[in-house]
């Protein structure tokens, strides 16, 4: 231990500590402080146990774990750890297992407040900007744990199984293809009831524009959407119609031109892409807790991190949209 700490106080060690802290453009790509005001203005009361660390470095510490492929509380205890990531995040004592579960519990009530105010600053930035066009849809989130007794079974109709877990529903620029909103549902296909929530969340950078599948053509969610200066568009579903309209897209009835719209439901595409990144680069699928409080906040903690990636890339003068390790 001696050893160690006189290897740390030396000033060439400092150096490269520093350099190594500087150097992290994931890390570095918004100043996190903020976190931890949050967390002072989310307190309802000055008891309770002290925190031993500032939940913006837990934060930190837990992104670091994820790039390296550690998600379980247990993996990123034993990866913080290591000396040089123990120095890296100015970590005094151990980080154990109960050290990240109750992070992800105080992480639930201000989850979404970090996902937006990084969002607002992604618009900030220029990587979002006001009148843009969103694409929003659905997907499956599966847990592995059979007693989570907020998860039901669902039936996925694209590959046609079942699956026990929950829903995803996210709106995404599909220019960055970063996420703009999103939270969890009762399942894969959303209820007219999540859309509306869903087309309330998407304000935070009011679009021009919103395409997503035949399953979001909802008269009454159209005209919303044209309240709010929003074009719906969304291929025309005649569900039970007798006889169907002669339309392509519903917008059609409120004098949109068909031809315009045939190419802007292209880019609905792009929001798989989103999909894919959050699963294969993100660990969004490889989550160690129950409930679906729980579940949200893994998912919006993914989403901030997928924006801080992109945040970063943009940084250096790349694509957002381009997967680089950081």
């Amino acid at each position: 231990m001696n050893l160690l700490k006189s290897l740390f106080d030396n000033r060439w060690v400092k150096k490269l500590i520093k350099f190594t802290q500087k150097e992290d453009k994931l890390l570095n790509a918004v100043n996190l402080n903020f976190i931890d005001r949050l967390v002072e203005q989310d307190k309802k009361t000055k008891r309770g146990r002290k925190r031993e660390y500032k939940l913006s470095k837990i934060f930190k510490l837990v992104i670091d774990g994820f790039r390296n492929g550690r998600t379980a509380a247990t993996e990123i205890a034993r990866f913080a750890q290591d000396i040089f990531v123990k120095a890296k995040h100015e970590l005094d004592g151990n980080i154990s297992h109960d050290t990240i579960s109750r992070f992800w519990i105080a992480l639930q009530s201000i989850a979404k407040k970090i996902f937006q105010k990084i969002v607002r600053h992604s618009q900030k930035l220029g990587i979002f900007y006001p009148g843009l066009s969103q694409v929003l849809d659905g997907s499956d989130i599966a847990t592995r744990f059979r007693k989570d007794s907020d998860a039901k079974w669902n039936y996925d109709s694209t590959r046609k199984r079942y699956y026990f877990g929950y829903g995803l529903f996210i709106s995404v620029d599909p220019m960055s293809q970063l996420p703009i909103a999103g939270f969890i549902t009762d399942s894969k296909k959303v209820n007219k009831k999540e859309c509306h929530k869903m087309l309330e969340e998407v304000m935070i950078i009011p679009p021009s524009v919103i395409t997503g599948d035949p399953e979001f053509d909802v008269t009454d969610l159209v005209e919303k959407a044209m309240k709010e200066n929003i074009q719906f568009i969304a291929p025309y579903n005649a569900r039970n119609a007798k006889p169907p309209l002669p339309i392509d897209y519903r917008a059609e009835l409120y004098g949109f031109s068909r031809d315009w719209m045939r190419e802007e439901i292209y880019l609905r595409t792009e929001v798989e892409h989103t999909f894919s990144t959050l699963k294969e680069h993100f660990h969004l699928l490889d989550f160690h807790v129950r409930g679906r409080e729980k579940v949200e906040a893994h998912l919006l903690f993914v989403l901030c991190m997928r924006l801080l990636h992109g945040i970063a890339t943009f940084k250096i003068g790349k694509s957002p949209r381009q997967i680089t390790h950081l």
